[in-house]
């Protein structure tokens, strides 16, 4: 596919979709409501542990093994938000170099860390009506003031006619997104 090209263009939609729809959303939900029934229906503690109780009623080294269960979760997510971390510093640092010419490199991405860092240390340790619910507000402003400003200034005809387009492309095409691992095809894509 040449970037730029419209098979190009209905593929980054498609490939958005599937990495941001239902698919996602699916195993967090089914690791939420999984944890949710063993904290509020069997009165366990609120730990990914929790959902292995009943596996491990009867074991011998029931807590060691609950532990580790709990201390790789930690590890995975503190894993998880240091490279979204990084990613969105490399980001950030792209786009204010593409907005304002602030130079990319390792100085700016370390002041990007450290302010996000605050910000998210600040609303971390607030409570829920101040520091989160502050930073959650905000960022729903922002995604709707960008949203409209999009609308607005954007070719709006277009836009909503590729959005439904490639939605529609998407759930047609739900099964065979879902299942593919491009076995008899071009490995490239599916191997990076």
């Amino acid at each position: 596919i040449v970037g730029g090209s419209k098979e190009a263009i209905a593929f980054a939609f498609k490939t958005s979709f599937f990495h941001w729809g239902i698919h996602p959303w699916g195993i967090y939900s089914f690791l939420a409501l999984t944890m949710a029934y063993f904290q509020f229906r069997k009165k366990e503690k609120g730990l990914l542990s929790s959902i292995f109780s009943p596996l491990l009623k009867n074991f011998k080294y029931k807590e060691i093994i609950k532990n580790v269960i709990d201390i790789i979760a930690i590890l995975a997510t503190i894993t998880g938000v240091a490279t979204t971390l990084g990613l969105g510093a490399l980001q950030i640092n792209s786009g204010l170099n593409f907005l304002f010419q602030i130079p990319e490199n390792l100085t700016s991405q370390v002041i990007i860390i450290l302010v996000v860092t605050v910000i998210f240390i600040y609303s971390a340790i607030g409570d829920l009506s101040k520091g989160i619910k502050t930073l959650s507000n905000l960022n729903v402003f922002l995604a709707l003031a960008l949203l409209l400003a999009v609308i607005v200034i954007g070719p709006t005809i277009s836009i909503f006619n590729v959005f439904v387009e490639n939605l529609g492309d998407y759930l047609s095409n739900f099964l065979k997104i879902s299942l593919r691992t491009n076995s008899f095809g071009d490995k490239t894509w599916m191997s990076s």
